[in-house]
This record gives structure tokens, C-alpha cells and sequence, in this order.
């Protein structure tokens, strides 16, 4: 389904995926495409795997990014919403426009 919506929606609906894995397409800061298969996470960011190390994400106060986990390169990534090409999870598969 093509659609256009507003970066807080698109943080809704990625939210909405908590728990699953799910690919996106984006477009990088550098202006190259990109691929992943991700997992919602939270805006605590935790070092070496411990919740008692936690950092708050670099990103935090940008609502245009979102950040996620890229469970191939098992590494945090900051994803820019207004660049975000498209979303596949289960049964739902949004292109956006």
C-alpha cells in the first residue's frame, strides 16, 4: 500500500512493531539507500547488553529520527523519518510516498 504520513505517524506505526522484527528502506544521511531488518527498542540505549549501563540515545531529541536495532549487524541504527521508504511487517507492507 502507498501512502504519505507525517513523521509522527510513521513513529507510531514503527512503535506498533514493538517486539517483532520487521525490514525498512531509507535513505541515509549520505544520501544512499539502505536496507535493514530491524527490532524496536526503546530511547534507552544499553551498553554491553546490561540495563544498569544504560545511555539515552544520541538522537532522543530529534523527533525525525528513530532509533532501532539491525538484528544482522546486531548494532543500534538512527533511522530519519522523512527518508524512510518503506516498512514491512507481517501482513503489513507500506510504501511511502
Amino acid at each position: 500500500m502507498k501512502t504519505n504520513m507525517t513523521c509522527q505517524r510513521k513513529r507510531e506505526l514503527l512503535d506498533s512493531f514493538a517486539g517483532k522484527y520487521y525490514s525498512i528502506d531509507w535513505v541515509k544521511s549520505n544520501g544512499e539507500s539502505r536496507k535493514a531488518t530491524v527490532q524496536h527498542m526503546q530511547h534507552k540505549m544499553f551498553v554491553g547488553g546490561h540495563s544498569s549501563t544504560a545511555n539515552v540515545s544520541t538522537v532522543a531529541h530529534k523527533p525525525e529520527m528513530y532509533t532501532c536495532v539491525d538484528v544482522v549487524k546486531q548494532g543500534w541504527v538512527n533511522v530519519n523519518l522523512n527518508t524512510l521508504k518503506h516498512v514491512k511487517c507481517g501482513n503489513v507492507d507500506i510504501e511511502f510516498v
